[in-house]
């Protein structure tokens, strides 16, 4: 999925395994990490609240 600017996971299931209608389809592509985020949450991992997807706004 992330090699492609279309990925879909289709019918997702739940923690535990409980089929559902919801589907993932990502609409842009990713192109790399952006560091800039948060490092005081405490409920989760530095790398977890840091990082976010980078992308760049298609061109018109």
């Amino acid at each position: 999925m992330g090699s492609t600017s279309d990925g879909v996971l289709p019918n997702l299931v739940t923690t535990d395994n409980t089929a559902t209608a919801v589907s993932l389809a990502m609409i842009e592509r990713f192109n790399g990490a952006n560091e800039n985020g948060t490092t005081a949450a405490t409920l989760f991992p530095v790398d977890a609240t840091r990082d976010s997807p980078n992308s760049t706004p298609p061109t018109t």
